[in-house]
């Protein structure tokens, strides 16, 4: 327990890292919201552009809206899962923005 007297040190709040010259354009699509929002956070504090969707139509809307780099895709989402997925939202991003990476990954059962 503190006296009165002692002092107590705080430690500083780290800010987010503002986007480097590194820094992609992300999108995060999961229907478990905390997984995708986790992922957001950890993302943005990279330095990243990173946007959520929690379904495939929104994955769509976004992919056919911005310039993307990369995309993490839940590969079980009941609507947008799968290798068909993923050819979906490729097939959206305009050839002008270059070269998309995708990371796919199983989450779930």
């Amino acid at each position: 327990m503190l006296a009165q007297n002692d002092e107590v040190q705080e430690k500083p709040i780290e800010e987010p890292r503002v986007a480097s010259p590194r820094s992609r354009h992300i999108l995060v699509v999961d229907d478990s919201r905390d997984a995708a929002d986790g992922l957001l956070m950890l993302l943005r504090l990279d330095g990243h552009d990173v946007r959520v969707a929690y379904d495939g139509a929104s994955a769509l809307d976004l992919a056919a809206q911005r310039r993307l780099e990369v995309v993490l895709l839940d590969m079980g989402l009941p609507d947008l899962g799968g290798c068909e997925g993923a050819r979906r939202l490729r097939a959206l991003l305009p050839a002008r923005w270059g070269r998309l990476h995708f990371l796919l990954c199983r989450s779930g059962a």
